[in-house]
């Protein structure tokens, strides 16, 4: 958590699980599978049949390049030193730097950065 601006803001760990999953019909899961191997010998008949069942388990697959990008917001949210203040503590948001709002802004838009209330 940080404070900005008298606002006390949070990360929603839920939020950026949603968006970096590749593929929004995801379901986590088993999948099962079966391999059939047949055995035949020299006349071309069959010897044996050979069955293997295995189960699988469906990892999540997330977008690399979207985890770089949040990443790199977060990065520049914990970097950034607010210290252009005037005489009375304010802080003056036009001096902030461009990497800040940027940051602030585009993770405010996804819901990702939430006031705590």
């Amino acid at each position: 958590m940080f404070e900005f601006l008298g606002e006390t803001y949070y990360i929603d760990l839920k939020k950026i699980d949603k968006i970096l999953i590749s593929d929004s019909s995801f379901e986590e899961g088993v999948t099962p599978s079966t391999e059939i191997t047949t055995y035949f010998d020299a006349a071309n008949a069959q010897v044996s049949k050979e069955i293997i069942e295995t189960e699988h388990y469906k990892n999540k697959e997330i977008n690399g390049v979207r985890y770089e990008i949040i990443r790199g917001f977060i990065t520049d949210l914990g970097e950034s030193e607010i210290t252009n203040k005037d005489e009375i503590g304010r802080i003056k948001i036009d001096e902030l730097s461009i990497r800040f709002k940027l940051a602030f802004n585009t993770l405010l838009f996804y819901n990702i950065l939430k006031k705590l209330d």
